[in-house]
C-alpha cells in the first residue's frame, strides 16, 4: 500500500497475477459451471486476455487431470471437475 496525496493505493502483484496457478484458478472460474461442452482456445484467449501458450499450460494441466480432452486444433471438451 502506498498513500499518496491522502489517497491510499494497492500495488498489485503482477507476477502474482501471471502466474499459472493464477490463471488456471481464473480459467476454472469462468468455465467451470459448464457441464459439458466444446471450448475454443481463441474464444477463451480473447476473454482472459492472455498469450497462447499461457493457455496451452493451463490445458495441459486440466487434461493431466482428465478435466478436458482435445477433441481438434484449438477445441477442447469440458468434461467438468
Amino acid at each position: 500500500m502506498s498513500n499518496v496525496n491522502g489517497k491510499v493505493k494497492l500495488k498489485r502483484n503482477r507476477k502474482k497475477e501471471k502466474s499459472l496457478q493464477a490463471l488456471t484458478v481464473r480459467f476454472l472460474k469462468h468455465y467451470s459451471h459448464l457441464n459439458k461442452g466444446l471450448i475454443n482456445l481463441q474464444d477463451i484467449i480473447e476473454e482472459l486476455n492472455v498469450e497462447k501458450r499461457r493457455i496451452y499450460d493451463v490445458f495441459n494441466i486440466l487434461e493431466a487431470f482428465k478435466v478436458i480432452f482435445r477433441k481438434e486444433k484449438n477445441v477442447y471438451l469440458w468434461c467438468g471437475i
